[in-house]
């Protein structure tokens, strides 16, 4: 059976309950989990059990979201930022690289998609 289409300019974009959602929010708590536990000392490998943990999550919220199309502004721009993370600038925020990084078309398109879906600020986080 053939899965239905949804487009964002579909009613049913914002009349569906979106499971990306969801996922989308383990997806931000564990990396955010991650990223903390990285900094701390001893674990400069990123090999302590909470480290691990964290990872695992981070890693099962990304590759469930993987399994299911947005169906909502909000779950396109939880995918706008997922994409931003995997694919868009590497470089740190304050540095001439990321500004250079940040004008590349494929950047613009994933800040544009953001921001259309009702992301705030200029671009993903």
């Amino acid at each position: 059976m053939p899965k239905e289409r949804v487009c964002a300019t579909s009613e049913t974009v914002s009349a569906a309950i979106d499971p990306v959602v969801p996922l989308y929010r383990d997806w931000c708590r564990a990396r955010r989990d991650w990223l903390a536990v990285s900094e701390e000392p001893g674990n400069e490998d990123w090999d302590s059990a909470e480290s691990k943990e964290a990872e695992s999550r981070w890693h099962t919220a990304f590759r469930e979201m993987l399994k299911h199309t947005p169906c909502s502004n909000q779950g396109i721009a939880a995918f706008a930022h997922v994409l931003w993370e995997q694919a868009g600038p590497g470089s740190a925020e304050d540095t001439p690289e990321f500004i250079e990084e940040c004008a590349l078309p494929e950047a613009i398109l994933i800040a544009g998609i953001w921001r259309a879906a009702g992301g705030e600020g200029c671009r993903p986080f």
